[in-house]
């Protein structure tokens, strides 16, 4: 059974949502076939939704597709971006709502957690797979093995990640918050691994998963960087990289390659 894990949350960035939003109507004035769909795109930000209307149900899907390419440039997650029916709107017209989710809800993770596993609300049942053996094990042993191997990691890695995770870690079938730390430094408008806001963020984490019994981990450059977080709560680690490794090796050879010829 492999493992699992998801982002916690994403936030979305409101200005670059505005930003993307003018794009996509600067283009779709300038698009030919568009010209006369009498398209339009509004943020409605109180609501977080986005409100698209157009001639028809096709060129309604071409204006999707321009904004979505403009999100793409202004870094807007699309994962957060839930989509309505397209309906009839006034006249031969049609709408769409879409919703921008500000990072997975606590609920959402809830929904996770129990997508790993087997059983009633979560993955379907397969018994012929190369985890369960080809069909050679039973049900009985593969839920057994399911509960006592699948693991699954909620990743930490931004400031409203953080705002939430004490109720993310009481979040029944998390096993593990996962602090990524590059990705929670940049989010804390902070430059390194070891900034105080950035280690502030690792005694949270780790305070929270405490308090519900869960694991806490994350990556570690060198294993010295992981005997520091140690202190700090963190309980297991990734240590390098296969970069890292390769790197590593590859040094070490030009090293010895270049030593003078033995004698």
């Amino acid at each position: 059974m492999p493992d699992n894990s998801f982002d916690v949350v994403s936030k979305i960035e409101m200005p670059e949502v505005h930003n993307a939003v003018q794009q996509a109507l600067k283009e779709i004035t300038q698009r030919y076939d568009l010209k006369d769909s009498k398209s339009t795109i509004e943020v409605q930000e109180k609501d977080n939704k986005i409100l698209l209307h157009s001639k028809d149900e096709f060129k309604l899907k071409a204006v999707v597709e321009i904004l979505q390419a403009k999100m793409v440039k202004r870094s807007v997650p699309l994962k957060n971006l839930i989509y309505g029916n397209i309906i009839p709107s006034a006249g031969t017209s049609v709408k769409q709502e879409i919703t921008l989710q500000n990072g997975i809800a606590v609920e959402k993770a809830r929904e996770v957690s129990r997508w790993a596993h087997f059983g009633e609300g979560g993955r379907g049942y397969a018994g012929s797979t190369r985890w369960a053996g080809y069909a050679g094990t039973t049900i009985a042993e593969n839920l057994a093995r399911d509960r006592a191997e699948t693991i699954v990691l909620a990743q930490i890695e931004d400031a409203a990640a953080l705002d939430v995770v004490e109720a993310i870690a009481e979040v029944p079938g998390i096993d593990s918050l996962f602090v990524g730390p590059a990705d929670l430094a940049v989010a804390l408008g902070v430059s390194t691994l070891t900034d105080p806001a950035v280690l502030a963020g690792y005694d949270r984490v780790a305070a929270a998963a405490k308090r519900c019994g869960r694991n806490v981990s994350t990556f570690a450059a060198t294993a010295e960087a992981a005997i520091a977080l140690r202190a700090r709560g963190v309980t297991s680690f990734l240590i390098g990289s296969e970069l890292t490794f390769v790197l590593s090796g590859t040094r070490a050879a030009a090293e010895e390659a270049r030593k003078p010829p033995r004698r």
